[in-house]
């Protein structure tokens, strides 16, 4: 009788054990779980960041393109009315110098 209960203790010890090693693999499968879940989210988290970064660098692209294009656009306006002030300038010359000549030729003539 006594080596029959020491049996079915160690029966039941063993069942334990098997129980407790069930336990503690399905904690483990958890908990892997878990992590791959947690790396998963960062990884995501990570894509849209890089992607919030990248469009963020092709705004600012765009906005310094508009902005040089601007500037571009405001000097040439500058250089063609700057162009045409000498233009002006240069036919105010040339009329004092015909109106100058001839005035001169009419007093010779005269």
């Amino acid at each position: 009788l006594e080596g029959e209960r020491l049996w079915a203790f160690d029966e039941v010890a063993i069942m334990i054990q098997c129980r407790f090693r069930q336990n503690e693999a399905r904690v483990i499968y958890e908990a892997r779980k878990i992590e791959r879940a947690i790396e998963l989210e960062e990884e995501r988290r990570n894509i849209v960041l890089k992607a919030a970064a990248d469009a963020a660098a092709v705004a600012q692209e765009k906005k310094e393109q508009a902005a040089k294009e601007k500037l571009e656009k405001k000097e040439k306006a500058t250089k063609e009315k700057r162009k045409a002030q000498l233009a002006r300038g240069a036919a105010l010359i040339a009329l004092t110098v015909l109106s100058v000549s001839f005035g001169f030729r009419r007093k010779k003539l005269s």
